[in-house]
């Protein structure tokens, strides 16, 4: 009691000062300033007592509403900020003081005010502004005010007695208007409360059905998905569960199973003449399906709480609901069907379960509505729409899969499904067709630039073929799924056994669609069958046809591998399938697929080297599952372990009478994917080639791949142990370095010259004054005697026996390591002489890469390399003249390849073609550089000759260099600077080569170490000089103490440090005799 007193006293003081501001303001004698600061004082006063627990009752509640009245009184006058703070002092007292009881007739004025005060749209509404903060603390009050009525059953009475009906049916239409047309989220959801409390507390159903009709269509309006409009989702998923419960309460199966036909007559004059009969709900539900119809399309929405209310909210209509709206049943089952997921433990997927479990009746609705979806598959799937695909194959999976687990017959609906299935993945196919045409006699050298890598990591997963679209990968996964529902079906045999019957009798698209049925439901039924046998015992009658089935389909795709190509029509894709069956056989079988190699490795491993991407790829992963599966190692063990038939199988495509590219691809293949181990296994094969580009000459596309073959074949042979080189010393095959002659050598010389030849007298032959025999000195006869010797008087000394005996025979000479792969590299080094002139410039530069490949090998046995330049020279030289840039650089590199190990037997041959390499170098490399500048044409007008043009002393640093140099320029003046720097470092060339060779690499000396080395090693002095000319070095600057830079002074025997001009930094030394 003293607590109430403590309340009451800290009440009155602003309850009485509100009082007196309204009245002031009432009378024209105060401000509405004076209001809103006592509203203040009394909304912090209420709310410091609202704090404490039960310190408000209902008699204090109505104290303090009294000065809220005045206000109240003054709504129209005054400002929307005293509105709003006196609505919230209302929402303290609502809380706290009413919270539990209000007084009847209070509740009916606060309903008919606080509707005035909500309503902003009305065409009768007096107040001159509003605001949304007041339009949510009205909403607000009614919430409260709902909630207090509904603690009381005379509470929930009062809404609907006779005098409470209209204006309640304004306040309805009020909260559906503020739940449809408010202009923000706070007042929607306010809105939305506030209703779903009034129809909490209506116990009168007729009451409620006469304001159903219009809740129903704003509801609608709300929920139904917008672009003008962007509902927020607590809004769709509170509109939703109301609409549940008032469908419940009004036209639910235990509200209307008793409805009678018509209104009996004895309640017609009634006031309450709107009763539920069989008639309204025949007309309601209608109402309800199409408004139902636009409700339903919200499936789509991504918030799981939408989604969830959505499923509550089908599940009443065909569970409580489900003769009342009966028309609604099957598009509400469908919608349920697709907010349910094929995980069972879900809580929709359960509750439609649950239904289908209880209701056969609607398993019989779900089965019909499977079987539109199934008829118009083929024809959704023609359309551009790729969610409408998702959604109906999904659809017609998870009725599918739910069906089955009730033992619903589906056998006619099985037939249908399986050809739809069929028509819909033809579609696939051709949206999803590459735009790669598969032409095997466009087999180019792209083939050589494949590089295969395999270890644990090797790929082991084949990519779906019908994956065209980024778009289109949900689609074939919802395919897929319903492939695995129909593979546990009962008439899972009887669509494969069709699937494989058109595999078998079609080709093309439909062939296409068919295999890649067939392997999804061998699939499936191989997954659901270890499945089964994890816990029961399967029967082996089963295991044996589904063994028979995939015998069948594997027999099938060796046929589409091996007679593809003589299809010109044919599908790559589906020689990819074809791979994906020989890869499941493989897996099945294990080690026992070993016997199978013999027919299924040559296809596959020809595919490898398909020109389409995407077929290499399933090759690739293929030849992975082999290998794992049969117990190899990886893909290069799987080749080499079958490499004899693989090879045979080659050579007898090679040998035959029609030869095509398919099995120079396979050997090309079969070499990049076993490396050197490979080779030794190739003597026949490589003779066949040779054979095959000796009659097929005039073939330039297959000489191109049969030599692209060739060229792999050497470049594994190099990596053999056999053949490895190993590091030799660089001093035989350099020049030596021209030793500088000392002062002390000349004089010593000099000297020597004086004395004449007294010193070699005693080594001069006395003459012999006898003529010479007439016969050898062994036919001289033995007897002394005898006059007519042949030596004419000569005596001779006796031959010794030793002298009659034949000279020892010399020793054998060893031969080369690896006979037979050597000999192999040689014949193919020798038969690109006569394809080197061929008009393809990229084969050329590819036949003048082979020999680099294979003269370092070569070279290891000089009897056999030294020939090969003699044969191969004149071709080699005459690809100087190229038209093309990078071949004449691939020709110089070659060159100076055999330079470096031929050494000296190049010197004639070099020197022999030096003005046609200077002449290049100047048509090329300077005329490039400077053809623009004056001085070049100056030069050409007064007829220089190109050998004085490529004397002068123009670097192409130096040179009027153009700011764009060209890339064949470029490669040209690399290849020209790496084999000039060869050629001095191996060749003993004469002294105006080499001096041809320090002009072209002057301009690097300086910032090529390596390049001014090599020079070095031939002449330093003259390097010394040339770089003196060009300005490098200053004669003054002290030379440098570098192993690799040596000191001309020191050589020249001048002092290092040189303070004189440069004429006088040479002078002779004198002579002193």
């Amino acid at each position: 009691m003293e607590q109430r007193n403590l309340t009451f006293q800290a009440l009155k003081p602003p309850c009485v000062k509100l009082s007196q501001a309204a009245l002031s303001f009432g009378a024209q004698r105060g401000s509405s300033k004076d209001v809103v600061q006592a509203l203040d004082g009394l909304l912090q006063t209420l709310s410091s007592v609202a704090s404490r627990k039960d310190s408000l009752d209902e008699k204090l509640s109505d104290y303090v509403f009294f000065p809220l009245s005045h206000v109240l009184r003054e709504s129209q006058k005054l400002p929307t900020r005293a509105l709003e703070q006196c609505l919230l002092c209302m929402t303290i007292l609502l809380e706290t003081g009413w919270q539990k009881h209000i007084a009847i007739n209070l509740s009916g004025q606060l309903l008919i005010l606080l509707t005035f005060m909500a309503d902003s749209g009305s065409a009768g509404k007096k107040l001159e502004q509003t605001s949304e903060e007041l339009q949510v603390a009205a909403f607000r009050c009614l919430s409260l005010l709902f909630a207090s009525l509904g603690q009381s059953r005379s509470g929930k009475e009062s809404l609907t007695s006779t005098a409470n009906v209209p204006q309640l049916g304004h306040t309805v239409t009020v909260m559906l208007d503020g739940v449809v047309h408010g202009v923000s989220n706070e007042i929607q959801l306010s809105a939305l409360s506030a209703l779903d409390l009034l129809l909490s507390c209506l116990l009168d159903h007729d009451v409620l059905t006469k304001f159903f009709p219009g809740i129903v269509s704003s509801l609608t309006k709300a929920v139904t998905p917008s672009t003008k409009s962007r509902r927020t989702y607590k809004l769709l998923e509170g509109a939703l569960r109301l609409l549940k419960s008032l469908l419940i309460s009004v036209l639910g199966d235990a509200k209307t199973q008793d409805a009678p036909l018509e209104v009996p007559g004895e309640v017609r004059s009634d006031s309450h003449p709107l009763l539920r009969t069989k008639s309204w709900l025949q007309a309601t539900s209608g109402q309800v399906k199409q408004a139902l119809a636009n409700i339903l399309r919200i499936w789509k929405h991504d918030r799981e709480q939408v989604k969830q209310a959505l499923s509550e909210l089908c599940i009443v209509i065909l569970q409580d609901c489900r003769n009342s709206l009966n028309d609604s049943a099957s598009m509400t089952l469908e919608t349920l069907v697709m907010l349910s997921d094929q995980d069972s433990q879900t809580r929709r997927s359960g509750g439609l379960k649950h239904l289908l479990s209880i209701n056969p009746d609607l398993c019989e609705l779900l089965r019909n509505s499977l079987r539109l979806w199934v008829l118009s598959l083929a024809r959704v799937m023609q359309t551009n729409d790729d969610a409408a695909k998702q959604q109906l194959v999904h659809r017609i999976a998870l009725a599918y899969q739910l069906l089955s687990e009730q033992a619903t017959d589906l056998t006619n609906i099985d037939m249908t499904l399986a050809t739809s299935l069929r028509n819909s993945i033809m579609l696939a196919v051709k949206d999803s067709r590459a735009e790669v045409k598969n032409n095997s006699n466009d087999v180019a050298l792209a083939f050589d630039g494949i590089e295969l890598t395999y270890d644990d990591s090797a790929v082991m997963a084949f990519r779906d073929v019908l994956e065209g679209r980024r778009s289109q990968v949900d689609t074939i996964i919802e395919v897929k799924t319903l492939l695995k529902c129909l593979s546990a079906s009962s008439s899972a045999e009887s669509l494969v056994q069709d699937l494989l019957q058109f595999c078998d009798d079609s080709a093309g698209e439909v062939q296409v669609a068919s295999l890649w049925l067939a392997v999804q439901s061998l699939k499936g039924m191989t997954e659901q069958a270890s499945l089964i046998s994890e816990y029961i015992n399967f029967d082996d009658s089963v295991a044996e046809r589904q063994g028979a089935f995939q015998d069948q389909l594997y027999a099938i795709s060796i046929d589409v591998l091996t007679y593809a190509e003589k299809n010109e029509e044919h599908d790559w894709r589906a020689q990819a399938l074809a791979l994906e069956v020989v890869a499941l056989q493989a897996e099945e079988k294990k080690q026992d697929f070993r016997e199978e190699l013999i027919d299924a490795l040559y296809p596959v491993v020809h595919l490898v080297g398909s020109p389409i991407p995407a077929l290499r790829r399933h090759a690739i992963t293929c030849l992975n599952i082999l290998a794992s599966a049969c117990g190899y190692a990886n893909a290069a063990d799987l080749i080499i372990s079958n490499a004899d038939y693989l090879t045979n199988a080659v050579a007898f495509k090679l040998s035959g009478p029609e030869i095509s590219p398919q099995a120079p691809v396979v050997l090309l293949m079969m070499i990049r994917l076993s490396g050197p181990t490979l080779i030794p296994y190739l003597d026949d094969v490589t003779e066949n080639i040779f054979v095959a580009l000796e009659q097929y000459h005039g073939y330039p596309r297959l000489v191109e791949l049969l030599f692209t073959v060739l060229r792999a074949v050497a470049e594994e042979s190099v990596k053999s142990s056999q053949l490895s080189i190993t590091d030799r010393s660089d001093e035989s095959d350099q020049c030596s370095l021209i030793r500088p002659i000392k002062v002390f050598e000349i004089i010593a010389d000099i000297q020597k010259l004086k004395l004449g030849f007294r010193t070699d007298e005693g080594d001069i032959v006395e003459e012999v004054p006898h003529n010479f025999p007439k016969q050898p000195w062994k036919d001289s006869p033995e007897k002394p005697g005898e006059s007519n010797s042949p030596t004419n008087g000569i005596s001779l000394p006796a031959s010794s026996e030793e002298d009659n005996e034949l000279p020892p025979d010399e020793p054998l000479e060893p031969g080369p390591p690896a006979p037979k792969t050597y000999n192999m590299l040689l014949n193919i080094s020798q038969l690109t002489q006569h394809y080197l002139p061929s008009s393809s410039s990229q084969f050329r530069a590819v036949l003048l890469s082979l020999l680099d490949t294979a003269i370092p090998v070569i070279a290891t046995h000089e009897n056999s390399f030294l020939p090969l330049i003699n044969t191969l020279w004149p071709v080699l030289a005459s690809r100087l003249d190229d038209s093309e840039a990078y071949v004449v650089a691939s020709a110089f590199k070659t060159i100076a390849l055999l330079c470096k190990h031929a050494g000296q037997f190049m010197k004639g041959r070099i020197e022999d073609i030096w003005p046609k390499i200077m002449d290049l170098y100047e048509q090329r490399i300077l005329r490039e550089l400077n053809g623009g500048s004056e001085e070049y044409r100056i030069a050409c007008q007064e007829s220089q000759s190109a050998r004085a043009l490529v004397l002068r002393d123009i670097g192409l640093e130096q040179s009027p260099m153009a700011t764009y140099v060209d890339t064949p320029t470029r490669v040209l003046w690399s290849a020209i600077v790496h084999a000039f720097t060869l050629f001095a470092q191996h060749i003993p060339a004469s002294e105006e080569v080499f001096d041809d060779i320090l002009l072209v690499l002057g301009p690097l000396l300086e910032e090529q170490r390596n390049i001014r080395s090599v020079l070095e090693q031939r002449n330093p002095d003259a390097v010394w000089l040339a770089m003196v000319k060009r300005s490098h070095f200053s004669a003054r600057t002290t030379p440098r103490n570098d192993r690799n830079y040596a000191m001309p002074g020191r050589c020249l025997g001048i002092p290092p440090l040189l303070k004189k001009p440069l004429q006088n930094e040479l002078p002779f030394v004198d002579v002193v005799f």
